[in-house]
């Protein structure tokens, strides 16, 4: 039977947390290089795909953040639909300031891909949080039994 241990002791913080934060900076650092572009693809509306995925990421990590939190009630009880709309203002916030960036600029599309990447990585974190409860469940019955 596998038990689960650590052998040290991670704060919350750093272990759902900070993940988000560290991600949120790579996007801005990214966003920060001046003329930068991905390499193609070759696929229709690759730049929106990208920042789809981008964002789900984000959304994905926030979702967890938010989700693992302990410190505010209403934060915790409604971690779907903050996650969403934080990875959405960071998506526009990230377009605005691309503005600035030469080479760069903004595009309220970007911003609309940003915010349903959020949308979809907040969704596959719940999507986990499930997987995760039914497991536990079938773990739970294998032990009992049943």
């Amino acid at each position: 039977m596998k038990e689960n241990f650590r052998i040290f002791s991670v704060p919350p913080f750093v272990e759902y947390q900070l993940p988000a934060i560290i991600y949120a900076m790579a996007i801005f650092v990214v966003s920060s290089i001046p003329y930068a572009q991905p390499p193609p693809l070759g696929i229709v509306y690759e730049d929106k795909w990208i920042h789809l995925l981008e964002y789900g990421g984000l959304g994905f990590l926030v979702a967890r953040a938010f989700y693992f939190q302990n410190r505010h009630g209403w934060l915790r009880r409604r971690w779907f639909w903050m996650a969403v709309l934080a990875t959405f203002a960071y998506g526009i916030t990230d377009e605005i300031h691309q503005w600035f960036v030469p080479g760069r600029y903004a595009d309220i599309l970007d911003a609309v891909a940003d915010g349903l990447g959020g949308l979809l990585g907040a969704y596959f974190f719940s999507r986990y949080l499930k997987w995760k409860e039914l497991r536990m469940q079938k773990t739970s019955r294998k032990r009992n039994g049943g």
